[in-house]
């Protein structure tokens, strides 16, 4: 199957799932790939924390849909600022990095599978603190591993591209956060947090962290489609 194919039927069965997530089996497995979003979007704070010197304690993820991350460190300004912001563009970049993985040979795709299934395997081991967390990041990561050495490139390829197109859709899909400055009861948004760390309102950095998704977005949709 052509990779322009392949995306096409990923992004499909995509809308098709929010289409009919009013179904109850449809609106489990939708609540599940809202969880790969959720994901991404926490474990985002927490790379970038590391990436800052700090470190990555903790995150949990609901099923709602909702997640916290708690990291530690002598962060500044930027650091804090930067932190905020890996969660909001983590979605972005981690379909970025599947569509880029997919594109490649056999070997780099099982390898790329396996890199991702160990680290969603050691993060869920060393930081998921909430039942959700722990069997999405453990679950998923096994299972990956597992595939990556059962499944053809064809199959392997389409899930990756398949993941991909969910994540990139929640990025337009639960947009609105960009532009919200409680994240609930006394919680400020990561916008609000980046608003004050980096002063500017926090509508600017939504505006700046959705052109930075999107770029990105787009940048990986070409490495993939492209011959």
């Amino acid at each position: 199957m052509k990779r322009i194919q392949i995306f096409v039927v990923a992004t499909v069965v995509s809308f098709a799932l929010m289409y009919f997530s009013y179904l109850p089996v449809i609106g489990v497995m939708g609540r599940i790939l809202v969880l790969f979003s959720t994901l991404t979007h926490e474990m985002g704070h927490g790379l970038t924390a590391i990436l800052m010197g700090g470190d990555f304690a903790k995150f949990v993820i609901y099923w709602d849909g909702s997640g916290v991350t708690s990291s530690f460190g002598n962060f500044g300004r930027l650091a804090r600022g930067a932190i905020a912001a890996g969660g909001l563009i983590g979605p972005a970049c981690a379909a970025a990095l599947l569509f880029w993985s997919a594109r490649g040979s056999n070997s780099k795709l099982k390898t790329a599978t396996r890199i991702f299934g160990l680290g969603l395997f050691i993060a869920g081991v060393l930081t998921a603190r909430s039942v959700w967390a722990l069997i999405f990041t453990v679950g998923l990561g096994a299972l990956l591993l597992f595939l990556a050495g059962k499944w053809n490139r064809t199959k392997l390829e389409s899930l990756m591209v398949f993941i991909g197109v969910q994540l990139g859709l929640s990025v337009f899909t639960r947009a609105d956060y960009l532009f919200t400055q409680q994240a609930g009861p006394g919680s400020p948004s990561d916008v609000a947090n980046m608003a004050s760390a980096l002063f500017l309102p926090y509508w600017f950095w939504g505006i700046v962290c959705g052109l930075f998704s999107v770029v990105v977005l787009l940048w990986g949709c070409r490495c993939y489609i492209k011959d």
